[in-house]
């Protein structure tokens, strides 16, 4: 035998020892993948993006009023600069592409409505920190409950959550429409969406569950409620509304921070989705036929919402 059939020998053997321990880790590997744990695992994780935080779908809200998350699924707030005004960045919401044509829709002279950009002092930047933090606390809490909840009752009521704090310009906008200066003590007198979360759960029961567990904390205080739920909209919208004020606890002094706090199902968050990115191809001008037709398909959301309600608790009291 020569020195090359030697060396041969030697090449094949090896790749022979590495195909096999290839083959026995893919083995391995797929045996731990198919485990009941780690089934589990991707079950619960089964939303979750590259931007997103694993265990959980990425918060980033396409709806009224609601703007985008950063990464880690915590809210944006705006980055304060020492010019005494805060120029418009993504961090206050800026919109491109879809979401941008949705809220501001195409016209036949100049394609996108042009905007005026409103100067936002760096009061109001900084201010606007503690509303994150306010929604920071209350995600954590219901995260908490939801993770709790399921692992007791083998049964999650919450489905998602959502959360946004509210653009400079547009709470500059509205206390103008007031009649009031943007100032940190006006803000918190008379505006009562500057941080919001919207918390989606599978059934209607889940709803007031939901709500039953906030009023038990004791560090969150109801401040109001409104039920749409069982008074729905004239134009059929239903949810369940809350306002609710948060302890944020600072370096120097607690702030205790509104948020409002939007409670529906998966079906009534489908239809109020698509009604919001509906209503903007009209301009907020829509005929009366399409009105009725929208009317129409709330109460068909609502008929499903019941239905599974039934299957549901058909579903728990069998088991």
């Amino acid at each position: 035998m020569t020195a090359r059939h030697t060396v041969a020998i030697k090449a094949i053997l090896s790749l022979r020892f590495d195909l096999t321990s290839l083959s026995s880790s893919s083995a391995l590997s797929l045996r731990m993948a198919n485990s009941p744990s780690s089934v589990h695992r991707r079950i619960r994780t089964r939303d979750a993006t590259a931007t997103g935080t694993p265990g959980r779908p990425p918060e980033v809200v396409r709806g009224q009023d609601f703007g985008r998350s950063v990464a880690d699924g915590s809210p944006r707030a705006p980055e304060p600069v020492r010019t005494g005004t805060v120029p418009r960045t993504a961090a206050h919401g800026s919109l491109s592409g879809p979401d941008r044509e949705r809220r501001y829709p195409r016209n036949m002279d100049n394609g996108l409505r042009a905007r005026v950009v409103t100067p936002v002092p760096v009061e109001l930047a900084q201010h606007l920190l503690v509303y994150k933090f306010a929604i920071d606390e209350l995600m954590t809490k219901l995260r908490i409950l939801s993770e709790e909840f399921d692992f007791v009752h083998q049964h999650d009521p919450i489905e998602h959550i959502t959360n946004r704090v509210k653009r400079p310009e547009a709470i500059i906008e509205k206390l103008a429409r007031k009649g009031l200066s943007p100032e940190p003590a006006l803000i918190a007198e008379h505006l009562h969406d500057v941080a919001g979360v919207r918390v989606v759960c599978p059934f209607v029961s889940d709803v007031y569950r939901v709500e039953a567990m906030l009023r038990r904390q004791h560090d969150v205080e109801i401040l109001r409620s409104k039920d749409y739920i069982a008074e729905p909209k004239p134009n059929g919208y239903r949810s369940l509304h809350l306002i609710v004020r948060i302890p944020v606890f600072l370096s120097d002094r607690v702030e205790h921070v509104k948020v409002e706090v939007q409670v529906r199902t998966i079906a009534m968050d489908f239809w109020a989705t698509l009604e919001h990115k509906l209503f903007y191809k009209f301009d907020d001008q829509a005929p009366s036929d399409f009105l009725d037709e929208l009317t129409s398909t709330a109460l068909i959301a609502a008929q499903l919402d019941r239905r599974m309600e039934a299957l549901h608790q058909r579903v728990h009291k069998e088991g």
